[in-house]
Order: structure tokens, then sequence, then C-alpha cells
């Protein structure tokens, strides 16, 4: 029986150098014989899908011909695409919900689990508090943390606090960024949010690439902190410049303190930061700054996030993000009367949407074959842990 046989890095590490990862090469091992493997079904197996699109697209792709022109094609299972999820925005899968500060239309959305009407559109709301520069939808938003803005701030999902989790697990966070060349690093100026860090520390990759073999992060020599008070801090890093492709701030430690007047128990839970600037100090101790600070995604410093709080308004619906609402595609025949696999926000959402879309289709008695987490967190370095 043939052997083949093959060292794939990129597979034990498809992850690095986001998530932490030192890159160890994995032997896998295929071997291809005569002896069947299993079976299976090709119309059970294989399906199609319907995906979220810009505004007006729901209109344009459910008309009767379009449905029938699809169900023409044979593919009888059917899973919803969640593309909020892709564009880093939380998902109102029923207009009809609450605000957790329903006094000013903002903080942490729920939908309603009944409707006094079916649901034929649904929307996805911009992040104010976003960390990524890029995102795998309409890829039109910016990072917070380079966007040259004290008054905005990236803040970390209060869900992975371990004030919330309670598994005995850290969730540390963590945000990154990448240069398009190395740079001489030897300071870093945080410019901290709150709730802010006590605890942290600075590292640089050992590789000028994400999965170079043997990488792994490298604490600078003064890059540990354990005392953090917050404000806005520039640290000496090392006695000499380092070069430096990626750069990241591990965040183990919260300080759990929130802004005045907040009241509810996230504005307390995770990290937030303000601003980064990275490079050298000049002789007067003062910052060569090597970032590039831009309220867009083209003209910033490329940076990524370990997770976004959820938190938004009602001004941050976005006209260019549209789902085709739950009731529209149960009713539109696309299914065949068939179970449907539906995915729940999980990266960009909270527990209670999710939860409340659940009881949702049941209220309704749809029928439902599988339910995802998420859509492709695995795409965007989703941390499985997390």
């Amino acid at each position: 029986m043939p052997v083949l046989s093959a060292m794939l890095g990129l597979i034990c590490a498809a992850s690095a150098p986001v998530l932490g990862e030192d890159v160890r090469p994995l032997p896998i091992e295929l071997r291809i014989g005569r002896k069947a493997g299993p079976a299976f079904d090709p119309i059970e197996a294989m399906g199609a899908g319907i995906d979220g699109g810009q505004q007006g697209a729901t209109d344009r792709l459910l008309t009767k011909h379009n449905v029938a022109a699809m169900r023409s094609a044979g593919l009888r299972p059917l899973t919803y695409r969640l593309r909020t999820e892709l564009g880093i925005e939380a998902w109102h899968w029923n207009p009809q919900g609450t605000w957790s500060d329903p006094a000013h239309q903002q903080g942490y959305w729920t939908s309603s689990d009944r409707a006094t009407k079916p649901i034929g559109n649904s929307w996805g709301y911009k992040l104010p508090r976003r960390g990524d520069t890029i995102d795998n939808a309409n890829d039109d938003d910016y990072s917070r943390l380079t966007d040259g803005d004290l008054d905005s701030f990236w803040k970390s999902n209060p869900y992975l606090d371990a004030a919330f989790l309670k598994d005995g697990r850290p969730h540390h966070q963590w945000l990154l960024l990448r240069f398009d060349k190395p740079l001489e690093i030897d300071a870093v100026r945080i410019h901290w949010g709150t709730p802010y860090a006590t605890a942290y520390k600075v590292q640089y990759w050992s590789s000028d690439n994400d999965y170079g073999p043997g990488a792994h992060w490298i604490t600078f020599d003064y890059g540990s902190l354990t005392e953090g008070k917050g404000g806005d801090v520039l640290l000496k890093l090392a006695e000499k410049p380092v070069g430096v492709k990626f750069l990241r701030v591990l965040l183990e430690q919260g300080s759990n303190t929130a802004p005045p007047d907040a009241k509810d128990w996230r504005d307390r839970a995770g990290f937030a930061v303000r601003e980064i600037s990275a490079g050298r100090l000049a002789p007067d101790g003062t910052l060569i700054d090597v970032v590039q600070h831009k309220a867009n995604k083209s003209g910033q410093t490329f940076a990524h996030v370990s997770s976004t709080d959820p938190w938004h308004r009602e001004v941050d619906r976005d006209p260019h993000l549209e789902q085709a609402g739950l009731d529209r595609v149960f009713h539109s025949g696309l299914g065949n009367g068939r179970p449907i696999m539906l995915p729940v926000g999980v990266l960009y959402d909270t527990p209670d949407n999710a939860a409340a879309m659940l009881r949702y289709l049941r209220w309704r008695n749809y029928p439902v074959r599988q339910v995802e987490l998420g859509e492709e967190p695995d795409g965007q370095w989703g941390n499985p842990d997390d």
C-alpha cells in the first residue's frame, strides 16, 4: 500500500502568530489503498447556502424565478451563512428587541424571541470598539487602535473575562501590529482606556514570516509589567532596538475598573486601549513613532486583536450589510422542507442574543438540522478555547 508523508508546519500552526503558538512541524501520513473508505450520500452531504449581502440583495435574490432556478440544481440541504460575523458586526436578527441602555439606544442588543410580523430582512451593526484593520466582508472599516483618535478605543469582549466565564482558564487577550517590513523598536507607548491591564507583556515574533519554522513570541527585556496603572504610558523595552515585523501586547490581568457612571458589569470587564505607538526612543526621551495612525484601513498600520466588545449604538447600523430574515428563509422553499443548518453570532455578538434566536426558532417550530457557533471563526484566527 503506497504511503504519502508530508511535513506540514502550516497545518499545526494555522493560527500563529496571532495566538502566540510556537510553530512546530507536524508529520501527516496519508495511506492510499484499494480498500473502500466510509461511504457517503452526495444528496445528503452536498447542499446550497444563502448568504448576506449588500442592501437590497435579499429582494433581488429571493424572487420566485431565482428560487425556482436554485431549487432546480437539486441541492437539497440548505445552510444559512452569517456575513455579519465576517464583517465584525453585531447581528440584529430580529429588528424587534431591547438595548441594555434603552435611554440612549446603545449598549448590548438582544433581539426579541417573538415577532409581531414575519422577519423579512435583518441587518448588521458596526462595532465602534473595533480593533481589527481588515475584515472578511465589506472591509470598509478600520482599527481604533491606530486611528489617531484618543476619543475612540478598542475593547476586548467582556464575555471572555474570568469574572464571567469562571472556567479556570486564563483567556488572555492581546493586540497585534504588523509592519510591512522589520522596523527597529525599543519602546512602546500605550494610551490605556478603562478598564486597563495591570499585568501585561510586550513581545515580538522571532521570525519575519507568520509561519516561520520554530518561530515563537519573545518578551522584550523590559517588556513584562505587573503593576500597570493605566493612563498614558511610555515604556522602554530594551537597551538596543530589535528588528520587529510583528509586535504583540499580551494582556494578562485587568483592572476591573469602569468609566464614571457606568452601571453595566460589562463596562469593567476585559481591556481597553485608545491608541498604541511603537518605535525608538530619541536622545531626549521622546518616541520616534513608526506606527501609521489613520482612520482608514489603507493608511493605518495593520492591527489585529483577540476579540472585540459587541457594544454598539442604533446609529451604527450598516446599510451595506443585509441578511435575509429567518422567516423569509424558511418560507422561501430553498430548504426543500428539510431541516436547515443555521449559525448564531459568537465572535461579535452576545450569548443572550444567540439564545433568543434559538427560542424564536422553537417558537416558530422551524426544522433546524445543526447550529453553528459563528461564521468561520477559525478563518478569523478564533481561539477554540474562547
